[in-house]
């Protein structure tokens, strides 16, 4: 079974998720599009320390942490290597 979970913050968004969805059509990747899609998502499971999708869902918290901004530069540091993300961590604090 396969699910797709997409986010939305705004009416604009769950309009364009209803177009794109309502054009879209079962199977219609190629063999060789498809085992791209494999390949990035055993990287980035390989890479990505903590799978939050920065929805927010588990937002306000009662501590007043930003937990998707934390999860979020946690995961850089680790996926893309990204040099700033301690900075950037401690500006969302």
């Amino acid at each position: 079974m396969t699910l797709l979970l997409s986010g939305m913050s705004d009416e604009a968004q769950v309009a364009e998720n209803i177009r794109i969805a309502g054009e879209a059509k079962p199977d219609s990747l190629t063999p060789e599009e498809l085992n791209v899609f494999e390949q990035v998502k055993a990287v980035l499971r390989e890479k990505t320390k903590i799978p939050c999708t920065g929805c927010g869902y588990c937002m306000p918290c009662p501590a007043g942490v930003d937990i998707p901004g934390c999860f979020s530069c946690y995961n850089d540091k680790y996926l893309i290597k990204d040099r700033g993300s301690q900075l950037k961590y401690m500006q969302i604090l």
